[in-house]
């Protein structure tokens, strides 16, 4: 079984996801794990129908704000949401080649003298940001 921080609570919430993609292939290779990719049983433009529709208040614990990249006008016009918060930022897009979202997470900390310290605390808020917007992904917004 892949060992990774947050996976029971991804589990706990989205009992139906199946980890998919380079995850498999390197836990079969003997490899480590560094990132995984779920699969849910709802189609792209249903999830971002409903990210729009009611975006989320908060993500592992930070209050964020919404940039929906499809009412801009011009070259940043695109199918894409982004939520960012004070440690926190996810952007949301349709694959353009497969039918599939994409999802890129970012942790931002102030700099720290305790470095070791600050890779547990990105590490933490990390996973609780994973399971965070796979939950959203699944069932909608909190």
């Amino acid at each position: 079984m892949i060992e990774m921080p947050g996976l029971a609570r991804v589990w706990a919430v989205l009992p139906q996801a199946r980890i998919v993609g380079g995850a498999v292939r390197d836990f079969l290779a003997g490899h480590k794990v560094a990132d995984v990719d779920f699969a849910v049983p709802l189609a792209p433009e249903v999830v971002m129908a409903r990210l729009r529709a009611a975006p989320p208040r908060r993500l592992a614990g930070d209050e964020v704000t919404v940039d929906d990249l499809s009412l801009r006008t011009g070259p940043s016009h695109t199918d894409a949401v982004i939520y960012s918060g004070p440690s926190v930022r996810v952007a949301v897009r349709p694959s353009g080649t497969e039918p599939k979202l994409k999802a890129y997470l970012e942790i931002h900390l102030p700099a720290r003298d305790d470095v070791a310290a600050a890779r547990v605390l990105a590490t933490t808020l990390l996973a609780e940001l994973r399971a965070d917007v796979v939950a959203l992904l699944q069932r909608g917004p909190n």
